[in-house]
């Protein structure tokens, strides 16, 4: 059995992620992933441990400069077409 074989029939949700020799990564396969399924209470503890770091990042004025910049385009985009 080949490995792409064992790992749809194991049933258990993964990614097998490949690396060049700089541990860069070169591509990704999933198996599995329609068996993914997180528990409330995971995704609460996720947020939870995300979200000091997403005020933080909003807060700051580089990046709610850009987001305006970019949004500003977009909108001229749009208008335009």
């Amino acid at each position: 059995m080949e490995l792409d074989e064992a790992l749809k029939a194991s049933k258990m949700p993964m990614i097998v992620v490949h690396f060049d020799d700089n541990f860069e990564t070169t591509h990704a396969e999933e198996y599995n992933m329609e068996n993914f399924e997180l528990a409330e209470w995971q995704i609460e503890s996720l947020a939870r441990m995300l979200l000091p770091s997403i005020r933080e990042y909003y807060r700051n004025p580089e990046y709610t400069d850009a987001v305006n910049e970019r949004m500003k385009q977009q909108n001229e985009e749009l208008i335009d077409v």
